[in-house]
């Protein structure tokens, strides 16, 4: 059950323990030792800004120190809180996907640094087996592709902290844009255009998305909070080249039209969280490149910024 409680008002896991996923213990002390800090991605999902003169990320517990950049997370009181009592010296940091408020200066802060940061956020369908499966799928697919993304997000009292646009910032915000992601990246390429329909209702929770992107593709993101928990929460079609894929709730993939391949099936729901902390450590660690690129990010944090508007 979800607590209407904000963040702030619930324990917060420190430091790497809370992103290791499975791998705790050798993970967490690696990315202590190597000043990696960061926290696991939380119920007010939205993505964190970098700003003033000083390093902090949210969790953790290393002393911050002069002279480096700080990761913020406004819109949580206790986020920000908490993110005045952590730091590290690498520049390089994890944080939960809880949006700023604004981006006003954002992109530049990232491009002008030095060493450039390591921003990691809380995306992980990206890193969900399936969606890889699907992705080398989608590979040999030259022309564009229609992705369309169901989400039966279910109800959550209008007293919950999580509709208040001054904690929460509302379910549009702080969970749609997980899905605005994921389209970003099987479409493969910036988006163009979006727009969004609201259904009417006192909590707002309920939208559809439509993305358009510079490679032709489309995608439409349904988040829905008025149907019944028996239907799948998550799923995802898409359509390209005489193919279609359909990930059910991450744990099957159907496939038609494509050679060789017709369908993969987990024995349980996976949606990428240990693959994406793993991708992130072993990017601490210098073995590899960002998860996500952080242009990437900050394309889709200013996406949904624009998309709520004043009705977060």
């Amino acid at each position: 059950a979800r607590s209407r409680r904000p963040p702030s008002a619930r324990a917060l896991g420190g430091g790497a323990r809370s992103i290791d996923g499975g791998a705790r213990g050798g993970l967490a002390a690696s990315a202590r030792r190597r000043g990696t800090v960061g926290v696991g991605v939380g119920a007010a999902e939205r993505v964190a800004g970098v700003s003033g003169d000083t390093t902090s990320a949210v969790g953790g517990g290393v002393g911050a120190g002069p002279g480096r950049r700080r990761v913020a997370a406004p819109g949580a009181s206790g986020h920000r809180r908490a993110s005045g009592r952590a730091g590290h010296s690498s520049g390089r940091r994890r944080a939960e996907s809880t949006s700023c408020q604004t981006l006003s200066g954002k992109r530049s802060a990232c491009s002008a640094a030095s060493p450039r940061p390591l921003l990691g956020v809380g995306f992980n369908r990206r890193y969900s087996p399936l969606v890889t499966t699907l992705r080398g799928q989608l590979a040999g697919c030259s022309g564009p592709r229609a992705l369309q993304m169901t989400v039966n997000a279910g109800e959550i009292p209008a007293d919950h902290w999580v509709h208040d646009p001054s904690v929460g910032g509302g379910r549009i915000l702080g969970e749609a844009c997980h899905f605005v992601d994921l389209l970003r990246d099987l479409a493969g390429a910036p988006i163009r255009e979006h727009s969004i329909n609201w259904m009417d209702g006192a909590t707002r929770d309920s939208a559809i998305i439509s993305l358009a992107f510079e490679n032709g593709s489309v995608g439409t993101v349904s988040y829905l909070a008025n149907g019944p928990k028996a239907f799948p929460k998550e799923r995802l079609e898409v359509f390209c080249d005489g193919r279609v894929l359909q990930l059910d709730n991450f744990r099957r993939l159907r496939a038609w039209g494509c050679p060789g391949f017709s369908g993969q099936r987990l024995w349980r729901q996976d949606k990428g969280q240990q693959g994406l902390a793993g991708a992130f450590l072993a990017a601490a660690a210098g073995d590899r490149d960002a998860p996500i690129p952080v242009d990437q990010l900050l394309e889709v944090a200013g996406v949904m910024l624009d998309l709520v508007g004043d009705r977060a």
